[in-house]
């Protein structure tokens, strides 16, 4: 996932950086890493953010605030 992608899922979800983070349980900086271009998504962090983006809007993905 690219940056950019990583972005987008952002801004689907309406969560912020800090959000973003704590619901794909990994610490702010490794986020910041992978937003900026600086280190490679694992393939799990990948499925969590595809996962996150499908859930939304669900009774399961509100416990995860999105």
């Amino acid at each position: 996932m690219t940056p950019k992608e990583l972005n987008k899922a952002m801004i689907t979800l309406k969560l912020g950086p800090v959000a973003m983070a704590a619901a794909m349980g990994t610490s702010y900086s490794t986020f910041k890493q992978w937003r900026s271009g600086n280190r490679n998504m694992t393939p799990v962090s990948v499925r969590t953010v595809e996962l996150l983006v499908a859930i939304k809007g669900t009774k399961i993905g509100k416990q995860f605030g999105v």
